[in-house]
């Protein structure tokens, strides 16, 4: 009841499906911790129950990132549940541990290229690779805008689409000149 609880609340923010089935997932996980301890109302779970749960889910030696995750989430669906009762109150995220990545060097781009050139390497749809590989290379994309870059997007030695990660945030598409290495790349493909 839990869930169809926050589902109806009037005060709960409007997410899409796929938040939804998100917060689903991280409660259901929680429900699974509290019925093994048999916790079996919603009034029984403290902020000890609460704080042992994520202790717990940190021992799994998640991410903090995953962690906040779940905490948040928690935190929203017992807030719009419980208001000022939530057991999750108290609890505070963990500091995000930002992944250091190097940049490729020109040797290794080098490397990359003449390897995908080679015709002796095998490579399952080469050519395609090929442009993946420049899309991100090039205009600096995230793998999933590389993949799903579109030919709607190029228009007159431009390329403007909106990334996904920040599409909702964006008001104005991205503008990017398309170099003449990549435009030559469209055209055989």
């Amino acid at each position: 009841s839990l869930w169809k609880n926050y589902l109806a609340a009037p005060t709960r923010p409007e997410s899409g499906p796929v938040t939804l089935k998100t917060y689903y997932e991280v409660l259901d996980k929680f429900l699974q911790y509290c019925y093994a301890r048999r916790i079996e109302s919603v009034s029984d779970i403290s902020a000890e129950t609460a704080a042992d749960y994520m202790l717990s889910l940190w021992n799994q030696n998640i991410s903090s990132r995953t962690y906040n995750k779940h905490l948040q989430a928690l935190k929203l669906i017992f807030k719009t549940v419980l208001a000022d009762n939530s057991p999750f109150a108290g609890l505070k995220s963990k500091l995000l541990e930002q992944e250091r990545r190097k940049a490729f060097t020109a040797e290794q781009i080098h490397d990359i290229f003449s390897k995908i050139d080679d015709p002796n390497y095998y490579l399952l749809h080469k050519d395609e690779m090929r442009i993946l590989l420049m899309l991100g290379l090039i205009f600096g994309l995230r793998l999933h805008d590389a993949a799903c870059f579109q030919w709607s997007y190029i228009k007159n030695g431009v390329a403007e689409f909106k990334p996904a990660k920040t599409k909702r945030r964006l008001k104005d598409l991205i503008s990017l000149p398309i170099p003449p290495v990549l435009q030559q790349q469209f055209e055989l493909a």
